[in-house]
């Protein structure tokens, strides 16, 4: 039994590198693709283009650091901010107290809604002149 083992052992440790030796192609048998590694493209140094000087550009459209920007309308100011701020606050303070109905303060609110945008349609005509 043990010779037979051995023996086993032997064999397999001959017919091993056989059976191997089929896949030393430069193509692996089952899916055809080389096995090798391809071959290396050597980059050398390369001449660097020569630089140009800088110059100013004008163009006279954007970026020009020349002029000053500008908003395209005038912007709200603070005052105007904090008593809008304030009346739409005692507005909501109104609804949620019930000292005005549902109905009024829909009314309010698409009062100021139209006001705005008017306001903004008036806004976009004076811009465009």
């Amino acid at each position: 039994m043990l010779m037979s083992g051995r023996l086993l052992l032997w064999m397999g440790a001959v017919a091993m590198p056989l059976a191997l030796s089929g896949c030393s192609s430069d193509t692996f048998a089952l899916t055809g693709r080389p096995t090798t590694a391809p071959q290396a493209t050597v980059v050398g140094p390369q001449p660097a283009p020569t630089p140009k000087p800088i110059t100013k550009l004008s163009t006279g459209e954007y970026p020009s650091v020349g002029r000053p920007l500008t908003a395209a309308n005038t912007q709200i100011a603070d005052q105007d901010f904090d008593s809008t701020e304030a009346k739409l606050t005692r507005l909501a303070n109104q609804r949620k107290s019930g000292a005005i109905t549902e109905a009024e303060y829909k009314r309010r609110i698409a009062a100021l809604r139209q006001l705005g945008s008017e306001h903004a349609a008036d806004a976009e005509r004076e811009i465009a002149k």
